[in-house]
């Protein structure tokens, strides 16, 4: 669920962040002045372009949380923009029907919902509490690991493959 901010303080979160963080001594240098919480949260847009003439580029298409944005989308960004770019120029110049540019959206939406729904797992496993002794539903340092290092490909923007 939601946290709401006015059950929370900075003096609460600093308490938090000094047991979480026990083995360092955390102590803010001047006042705090203004806070807020972050909400995770996925989306992705329902479209990519509007009438072929609009297109929804980067991250304006997709939101996701900070865990997921490993610069994943900088090697297939490129790629993709790319794709766009040229045809656009091939519309533009009567070379081509606007149908073709349809097919950029089909492969950018594809790949955004892959990122939105590894995000939705990745961060579970840090919003989740750890496994102890005295909680083992929490989450394991394997299974973290694991999870970790099966993201690897898909989080430096490696390990994406399109199907056909």
């Amino acid at each position: 669920g939601r946290v709401r901010k006015s059950k929370l303080s900075p003096e609460k979160i600093l308490q938090v962040a000094r047991k979480s963080l026990r083995a360092f001594h955390i102590s803010p240098l001047a006042d705090i002045e203004w806070w807020t919480i972050y909400t995770i949260g996925q989306r992705v847009a329902s479209k990519f372009w509007v009438e072929d003439r609009v297109f929804i580029a980067r991250d304006a298409f997709h939101t996701h949380s900070p865990k997921a944005g490993w610069r994943s989308s900088i090697p297939i960004g490129s790629l993709m923009y790319r794709r766009l770019a040229w045809k656009i120029a091939r519309v533009l110049r009567g070379w081509a029907n606007p149908s073709i540019l349809k097919t950029v959206g089909i492969l950018r939406t594809q790949y955004t919902q892959d990122l939105i729904d590894f995000d939705k797992r990745y961060a579970a496993l840090f919003s989740g509490k750890p496994r102890t002794s005295a909680d083992q539903n929490g989450i394991s340092h394997e299974e973290f690991f694991k999870a970790y290092k099966t993201a690897g490909g898909f989080t430096s923007g490696t390990g994406i493959h399109y199907g056909p």
